[in-house]
């Protein structure tokens, strides 16, 4: 497991969203997986994940938000930079790649027919074993860095810029707090230059 966990006791850095600065956490929680889209899931272990959010000073739950990620950059050229220059928040949902930056699947692994990542595009077969590159550029720089591939992803999501905020979600409190360590590493500029490098995802994002 990483050397960047979220445990006690634990003072979350903060970020500042809009011309009101509303402070907030710079790793929240997507909360959708808990009752939807992944498949079943277990409610007491989910609301004891709100709780150990909190605990550990997570202060932003789901909101409105657009899809940031190492294998969705869409939104690099033209929306990221109007929000910065606008003071605007930008919320980033998925910013995991549906979990897949999570290093946790491969080109073998197949879903459940409840599990919406099922039908979706970049999770069929082919798209599966070329998007295996992406996590593997990961993988690798989270293995020189020792942290996790979910601690990697996020804090290239966070380097965009500190106006934006990442949502990953959880539904486990292992996930969670492995999810916050992502706020304590820091990526230096060559790091970076070689995640922005990585390849782009093959198939559609729904």
């Amino acid at each position: 497991m990483s050397t960047h966990p979220a445990q006690e006791p634990l003072t979350m850095p903060s970020r500042s969203l809009g011309p009101d600065h509303l402070a907030v956490s710079p790793i929240g929680i997507g909360c959708m997986g808990m009752t939807w889209a992944y498949g079943k899931t277990d409610r007491s272990e989910s609301i004891a994940t709100i709780y150990r959010a909190l605990d550990l000073g997570v202060t932003l739950f789901d909101t409105v938000q657009s899809e940031l990620s190492l294998w969705t950059r869409d939104v690099l050229m033209e929306i990221l930079p109007f929000c910065r220059q606008h003071d605007i928040g930008f919320l980033a949902f998925s910013p995991l790649g549906r979990g897949f930056l999570t290093g946790r699947y491969d080109q073998a692994t197949s879903f459940a027919k409840d599990d919406f990542r099922s039908v979706l595009p970049r999770f069929q077969p082919d798209a599966l074993k070329a998007n295996v590159r992406i996590v593997d550029s990961v993988k690798e720089l989270a293995a020189r860095r020792e942290a996790t591939p979910a601690q990697i992803a996020l804090a290239w999501v966070l380097a965009q810029g500190e106006h934006v905020v990442a949502i990953p979600g959880a539904s486990k409190r292992k996930h969670l707090e492995e999810n916050l360590g992502g706020a304590f590493v820091q990526l230096t500029e060559d790091e970076l230059t070689w995640l922005d490098q990585v390849p782009a995802a093959a198939g559609g994002r729904y």
